[in-house]
């Protein structure tokens, strides 16, 4: 296909209803993904082969996440949802009689909570009498969130909207051509293309309110620091999209940087102490720290002092998130402003000496 061709298809797509911008709960993924998966049932092959292969490849995919070998043949596949509050259970059944399990926790945009894989891991082993070793537990999302590694620890798999895109292109590529399984890509495309917004828009049009770019920058951020947490941030002013980094505990203070979005930050978090004493040296600390050192970068007064538990004592005036001359983001010399205001603060904190004990 041609790359006009190509335009013109996103384009029609673009125009053409889609259930899936009705269908946005996590409950309509669950629906998608039992669907896809049901088509690799050995019965299916010669109805609709194309599909057939792909739900076949999905389950050879999460049986690759969790590094399992999947056995060469099933006799049976029975897909389940909700049963036990799990979003998706997957049976699959050897000629020996032998049974595997793949776990599916399904996300949007939200995050595990209340210890539910734990509960869902055992519910299968211990209910359902599947053996440690035949059992796959998925933890998929085709949002973003800023860490795994709890998902980890639970010894579950990420399988992201990345590694499901790659499927579905595969699988359109291969000859699939079904209405449902066309809507879904396309509405994972829309998702995957509002993320990357922030490569290819001028800053001043992603940077309006697009939780979804900022989001794709903040992880690109994470990379390029190699540290960092980002999540949304609610407020009374109607909350942001935050990034977060570079805190040390030194006394009764944490002081930190903070991205809220357009504005970078310098906070301390105070559990204890005098907060308003706490943050009128530390606001001095900073300013000091970056005029001796950082003299390019101008640092200010926030609009407002607060006096809460983690409060913002100074502000960089300077924009922080550089242009190329097309406007769009230049990467490079945005993370080389951010490691300057890390420097300060890492110099402020240096300079700081322990009160004597009263």
């Amino acid at each position: 296909m041609t790359e006009k061709l190509k335009t013109l298809s996103v384009c029609v797509s673009a125009r053409v209803p889609n259930i899936f911008n009705y269908a946005t709960s996590e409950l309509s993924q669950d629906a998608f993904i039992c669907w896809l998966l049901q088509w690799a049932a050995p019965e299916f092959a010669n109805i609709e082969p194309r599909l057939n292969e792909c739900g076949t490849k999905f389950i050879d995919a999460l049986f690759i996440k969790a590094g399992k070998i999947k056995p060469e043949k099933f006799d049976s596949i029975e897909v389940k949802k909700q049963v036990d509050s799990i979003d998706v259970l997957v049976m699959l059944k050897e000629s020996t009689g032998d049974i595997h399990a793949i776990i599916i926790e399904d996300k949007t945009d939200t995050k595990h909570h209340s210890d539910q894989l734990n509960r869902y891991y055992k519910i299968v082993k211990d209910k359902f009498k599947i053996p440690e070793k035949n059992i796959i537990p998925i933890y998929l999302k085709t949002g973003d969130q800023s860490s795994y590694s709890a998902i980890k620890e639970c010894g579950f798999f990420e399988f992201l909207r990345n590694d499901f895109l790659c499927l579905l292109r595969k699988g359109k590529t291969s000859g699939v051509d079904n209405d449902i399984f066309n809507d879904f890509l396309f509405h994972l495309e829309k998702k995957e293309s509002a993320v990357n917004k922030f490569k290819n828009e001028p800053i001043d049009v992603w940077a309006k309110k697009n939780n979804r770019a900022w989001s794709g920058f903040y992880s690109e951020l994470k990379k390029e620091l190699n540290t960092g947490n980002w999540n949304y941030v609610a407020n009374q002013a109607g909350g942001f999209m935050g990034f977060w980094w570079a805190g040390k505990k030194v006394g009764n203070v944490t002081p930190y940087l903070l991205l809220a979005e357009n504005q970078l930050c310098f906070k301390i978090g105070v559990k204890e102490g005098k907060p308003k004493t706490e943050r009128n040296e530390w606001h001095n600390r900073i300013c000091k720290a970056a005029k001796e050192h950082q003299p390019n970068l101008k640092i200010n007064k926030p609009d407002r002092f607060g006096s809460g538990k983690d409060m913002t004592v100074a502000v960089l005036k300077t924009e922080y998130l550089v242009p190329d001359s097309n406007g769009i983001l230049n990467l490079s010399e945005t993370v080389k402003i951010l490691r300057e205001c890390e420097y300060i603060l890492k110099t402020a904190i240096s300079d700081f000496v322990e009160p004597p004990m009263q």
